[in-house]
């Protein structure tokens, strides 16, 4: 994992809409989780890894006990526990060609990322208690830590619910990894209908967060460069090049003479807002999410037990 991406601080002006601030914080934090990796998989393959494992733990997540068993670090799902679902399931769910996603689980169950079964494709417990996925994990939680506390600070959040869980032998860390991996698919479902393409969804996000951002130098040019989007997701230059010029002739975004991509936001634009208003709610249910299960509280309250013990496991 590359820790030199930078990860933009909350450079907000306070006279900026709520909605807006919301929405490009979803967006950079996207951008940032894309750029940084899951054990060294690429921005698609680890999206589909998520998108396999949420499927096969989806009744655990309906059952108390289960969260409650398996919220911490040390305790993914066994096994025997999750569910298999079917190539046509993930490829559906994720707007994806059926023969895209197959050659990417022939890839990733190579690499041991997944297994295939009679029943469909599991993400085992070995690849979810393999160190270079904890270290992701926790580099991730850290990142969360960070983006709640900003958001906190900038009062752009709306009421959060009290947690509704006891306290713990260990800090809901898998837990709260649970609740991203929602989160990002969520925001790749909302970028892929706006595009109808996962990765040029992604590059999409750099782009509008680009222009959405403030605090920046007022005399930089406005937009990306395809190298400046490639370095920002950590996607090859020619990869990210393609998929701009396809972005630009589709009309979503605009290409100046030095070959800046950039997107107009204009309030007035109904199509725009609802956009907007559709990654603040998902940022919000991300947080509101994250305080029911009590992460939040971990994160408040530090030096409890459970919080110790989780972030040194």
């Amino acid at each position: 994992m590359d820790e030199s991406v930078e990860v933009p601080g909350a450079l907000w002006r306070a006279e900026q809409p709520r909605v807006w601030r919301l929405a490009r914080a979803a967006l950079d934090f996207t951008v940032d989780q894309v750029a940084l990796g899951l054990t060294g998989l690429k921005s698609l393959d680890a999206l589909i890894v998520l998108a396999v494992n949420q499927a096969n733990i989806a009744s655990l997540t309906r059952d108390v006990d289960a969260r409650y068993a398996y919220g911490g670090l040390s305790a993914p799902a066994p096994d025997e526990s999750r569910r298999p679902v079917s190539i046509h399931a993930i490829a559906q769910s994720m707007q994806i060609p059926f023969e895209t996603v197959r050659r990417r689980i022939h890839h990733l169950e190579a690499m041991g990322a997944c297994r295939q079964e009679a029943r469909g494709v599991v993400i085992p417990a070995s690849y979810l208690s393999s160190p270079a996925y904890l270290q992701d994990v926790l580099a991730a939680h850290e990142r969360m830590r960070r983006l709640y506390f900003d958001l906190a600070d900038a009062s752009v959040l709306d009421p959060l619910p009290p947690s509704n869980y006891l306290p713990a032998d260990e800090a809901p860390v898998r837990a709260a990894a649970r609740l991203l991996s929602d989160f990002l698919l969520r925001i790749a479902d909302i970028l892929v209908r706006r595009t109808e393409d996962t990765v040029a969804g992604l590059i999409l996000a750099a782009v509008i967060a680009d222009a959405i951002r403030t605090g920046r130098n007022p005399e930089s040019p406005p937009g990306l460069t395809a190298s400046e989007a490639a370095r920002r997701l950590g996607l090859p230059a020619e990869t990210v090049r393609r998929r701009l010029t396809q972005l630009h002739l589709a009309g979503h975004c605009q290409r100046d003479a030095s070959a800046r991509f950039s997107v107009r936001l204009d309030p007035d634009d109904a199509a725009m807002e609802a956009f907007v208003a559709e990654l603040a709610a998902t940022l919000q249910r991300l947080m509101a999410g994250l305080a029911e299960r009590g992460v939040i509280e971990s994160w408040v309250n530090p030096q409890s037990p459970a919080a110790l013990r989780g972030l040194a496991s």
